[in-house]
């Protein structure tokens, strides 16, 4: 089930890119959460999956930003 549901939301993050139907930010940050939570996922357990995706992306994500002001 799960994995349907994660071929699902890779198929909506696309489709909601590709048509424009909501900016970037709402593709990666709203839907994913969503689908945790329909997944069956509870708040605090999706909360962590948040803490510990962020924490792992961050410094890669602030080196992004840096080179994006220079370049």
């Amino acid at each position: 089930m799960e994995a349907a549901l994660g071929f699902i939301l890779c198929i909506v993050i696309v489709v909601l890119l590709v048509k424009q139907w909501g900016n970037n930010i709402f593709a990666f940050v709203i839907v994913p959460p969503i689908f945790a939570l329909l997944a069956g996922y509870t708040v605090s357990e999706t909360s962590k999956f948040i803490k510990s995706g962020v924490s792992s992306t961050m410094s890669a994500a602030l080196i992004a930003m840096f080179a994006m002001t220079f370049f």
